[in-house]
């Protein structure tokens, strides 16, 4: 952030006491903690959302691979083993 001074004119004055004062600095404070706490774990999110959605992708490559070369063993396994069954 810059740190640019900034020029106020004065319109009119206001006063408010030491506590007021405080508290308006403390909930500027809470606040842009919040902001940052918030951010944090939106991006956290994102990233979980994003190794969530590789995992799956790669267990459907893995599904297909083994439908398409493994299915075929199954059901002569599958066959063998109902004929030594009978």
């Amino acid at each position: 952030m810059s740190e640019e001074r900034k020029e106020y004119s004065i319109v009119g004055q206001v006063t408010i006491g030491t506590d007021e004062y405080r508290d308006l600095i403390e909930a500027v404070k809470d606040a842009e903690k919040e902001a940052r706490d918030y951010r944090k774990e939106s991006s956290d999110r994102y990233w979980e959302i994003d190794r969530l959605k590789k995992e799956v992708e790669s267990l459907k490559q893995y599904k297909e691979f083994v439908t398409d070369k493994c299915l075929d063993s199954y059901k002569l396994w599958k066959l063998e083993n109902e004929q030594e069954e009978e």
